[in-house]
């Protein structure tokens, strides 16, 4: 793995804890992942799949979908 690839895993280490933190802290609230609506790069939603809140990733490219894959 290369140096790049270990400094974006722990990137995503660090947003997806902070994402769960702030669900865990006040539900009903936006979540701290959401990006501005305004935002036409917005990379990361909160969305509920069988009643339980999920993350959907838009806009990374296949290796790095692939990362994120093994940070979960």
């Amino acid at each position: 793995m290369s140096t790049a690839d270990l400094l974006f895993t722990e990137r995503m280490k660090i947003r997806f804890q902070e994402w769960r933190d702030g669900i865990l802290r006040r539900p009903s609230e936006v979540c701290p992942l959401d990006g501005n609506p305004d935002d036409t790069k917005m990379q990361f939603q909160t969305v509920f799949f069988k009643m339980r809140p999920a993350v959907t990733l838009d806009g990374f490219t296949s290796h790095q979908l692939k990362l994120i894959k093994l940070v979960m």
